[in-house]
């Protein structure tokens, strides 16, 4: 915003011979900054003072009329009178000032066309961008014409312009050419389109793995450098192109879900499952009522025992250990084993057992002993889907059992 300051000399004059010495007055108007512009604000500061001492003139009327101009005020204690002054069109703007006893006082500012180059600045671009549009928003000499490469913007009186431009795929070189009836502004920038989603590899192959009675997982891959991943809503630690990040798992069937999102604001997406199984150890000593469920002691209504060179185990401990259901039917003396999706029956005294339809040949058939049903240690095992292992050395019997609950 141009400012000017005009000072008015004028003399002070006493009224009973005014008319005698209005051909002596004088006055000295300076306009440092040069002329005004049509359309273009300027702070035009009028300083009144008397001719002979200088001294400053307070509630002098000052009056600017002209080029679409019309307005006054009165100095204040400083001898100024400040306008807010846009004209509207060329020519030449009167200033007058007037105050009882003094010899009123005239200048003029002449308004001309303004020749200089527009101004041009716009708002700053997010880069790079996925969108395939950009919409250029700045601002520019009021009355100028504003092109955003070869899209004319829309420019407001204020000179605010926009134009919506579209993108090709890498760089684009945007230039914002602005220009009046006398000079061209130029200026450009780079705004890189980026449309295509950060490529992204699962190194922890979660769906090859076997979990076993854990509650947090550590999940690593690559991904394009500069991106952003989360891991089931887990901010994931990204360096270079390497992600990590510790999530928290449940036993059973567990979802992955990760989203990787580059600088562009492209996203990609990797599902996954896997299981998280639960681990049942039971282990037995041979003539020892004391038996182990995951380390914590038992103590067995009748021992393991070794009967015609066979190891037996005590059935309804074994069933209870691993969540099976066992059933007793009177009647036949018949046992049934129910276990997930396995189904065992057994008779006391026979050794014939039948597993899911399937009969089996017993090496000693289930029997009572001290008031309890046992069953061959190995057979129950196995069919229990249990891995089973003997350790001679102690005489235990040993069976573990991995299930997704």
């Amino acid at each position: 915003m141009k400012k000017i300051t005009i000072v008015i000399m004028t003399a002070l004059i006493i009224i009973s011979i005014l008319p005698m010495l209005v051909n002596a007055h004088s006055s000295e108007i300076i306009i440092p900054d040069g002329p005004l512009h049509p359309g273009k604000l300027s702070e035009v500061t009028v300083v009144v003072r008397e001719i002979g001492t200088k001294a400053l003139v307070e509630g002098a009327e000052v009056k600017l009329i002209g080029c679409g101009v019309n307005m006054n005020k009165l100095t204040n204690h400083k001898g100024e009178a400040l306008f807010a002054v846009v004209p509207t069109e060329t020519g030449r703007i009167k200033v007058t000032a007037e105050y009882n006893g003094m010899v009123p006082t005239k200048a003029e500012i002449p308004v001309v066309p303004d020749k200089s180059p527009p101004n041009v600045g716009f708002d700053p671009q997010v880069s790079p961008t996925s969108k395939k549009s950009l919409t250029v928003t700045g601002t520019t000499s009021p009355g100028a014409v504003v092109y955003v490469n070869k899209t004319k913007a829309t420019v407001d009186a204020e000179g605010n312009f926009t134009a919506t431009i579209a993108l090709q795929e890498g760089k684009n070189v945007i230039v914002v050419k602005a220009s009046n009836d006398y000079a061209t502004t130029t200026r450009q920038f780079e705004v890189v389109c980026d449309t295509t989603p950060p490529s992204m590899i699962l190194d922890t192959k979660v769906e090859d793995e076997k979990y076993v009675d854990i509650d947090k997982l550590v999940i690593r891959g690559r991904v394009d450098p500069g991106s952003e991943v989360e891991v089931n809503g887990v901010k994931a630690t990204v360096v270079n192109d390497i992600f990590i990040a510790e999530i928290p798992v449940n036993l059973g069937n567990n979802k992955l879900h990760i989203s990787a999102m580059d600088r562009a604001g492209n996203e990609s997406t990797l599902d996954r499952e896997f299981d998280v199984r639960t681990r049942t150890e039971v282990k037995a000593q041979i003539d020892s009522k004391t038996a182990y469920i995951n380390g914590e002691a038992v103590e067995l209504d009748a021992p393991v025992q070794i009967i015609d060179g066979r190891t037996v185990v005590p059935l309804r401990f074994i069933g209870e250990a691993f969540n099976a259901e066992v059933d007793w039917e009177e009647t036949t003396k018949t046992i049934t084993v129910t276990l997930e999706d396995i189904i065992i029956t057994l008779q006391i005294n026979s050794k014939t057992a039948v597993v899911n339809g399937n009969i089996e040949t017993l090496d000693v058939p289930a029997q009572i002993s001290s008031g309890r049903t046992v069953v061959p240690f190995r057979f129950l095992g196995e069919s229990l889907g249990c891995d089973v292992e003997w350790d001679a050395t102690t005489k235990t019997v040993i069976m573990v059992r991995e299930t997704i609950p």
